[in-house]
């Protein structure tokens, strides 16, 4: 019923009706006073409703052809949003998913995340967001979902499994849309793996540089201290019997 009656087919009804009853008052009244003769009134009175029919027949099938091409422009930059966003999904070099916020289901997965961990597109949506995650990270995962409530969240960092069982981590960005029907997620994963491993070789770096220059104190403090007297001279022999 909503899509039957809806805004532009409401304008249509009513911009007829409006026509209508002003036709009807302007022409009547016209024709009564230029033509008072009564067999003259009625021939112009057929002639008057065959002009209305031409008329309002032209007028509706302008006010149709203009809200079909507005339709139409609708549909076609609708489907160009689609493509784009499906280009800009697809192509995306992180890895990217929507999710089912009701069953926590895969709806959908990039190739970069297929790359990433291991699993084909088929298996990602035979899967769940639990299956990528350590069995023990499952409590976390199930609380920060039931409290996550706004569009965009940032939810941080975590550590997620590929197919071979390996764990990474990585750092979890999701907005929620609406994907074929289904309320959903769609989330980025960036993998934190380099950066970590940036992060522990300066660190280790810092560390080696801190115990150099410890060492090298140490050294140059036993250098500045005094040296025993005694062993700058010769100490007496022992007389021998």
């Amino acid at each position: 019923m909503k899509n039957l009656i809806n805004k532009p087919c409401i304008r249509v009804v009513c911009t007829y009706f409006l026509f209508g009853v002003l036709w009807i008052l302007v022409t009547d009244r016209l024709l009564f006073v230029l033509v008072p003769n009564l067999p003259r009134l009625v021939l112009w009175q057929t002639y008057k409703g065959w002009f209305f029919v031409i008329i309002s027949t032209l007028f509706i099938y302008m006010m149709l052809h203009s809200t079909a091409r507005k339709r139409q422009e609708s549909q076609d930059a609708l489907a160009k949003s689609e493509q784009t966003y499906r280009l800009l999904f697809e192509n995306n070099p992180w890895p990217m998913w929507v999710y089912d916020l009701e069953t926590l289901a895969f709806l959908a997965v990039n190739e970069a995340a297929v790359d990433k961990y291991g699993y084909s597109v088929a298996e990602f949506l035979d899967m769940s967001i639990r299956d990528i995650r350590p069995v023990e990270d499952l409590p976390r995962l199930m609380a920060d979902v039931a409290q996550t409530t706004r569009s965009l969240n940032f939810a941080g960092e975590w550590r997620h499994c590929r197919k071979d069982g390996t764990v990474f981590p990585v750092e979890i960005t999701s907005h929620t849309l609406v994907y074929n029907g289904r309320s959903g997620r769609l989330v980025i994963a960036h993998d934190l793996t380099e950066r970590k491993q940036a992060e522990a070789a300066a660190h280790e770096k810092t560390e080696i540089l801190s115990r150099s220059k410890s060492n090298l104190q140490r050294d140059m403090n036993n250098q500045r201290k005094p040296q025993p007297l005694l062993n700058h001279f010769p100490q007496p022999k022992t007389p021998t019997s």
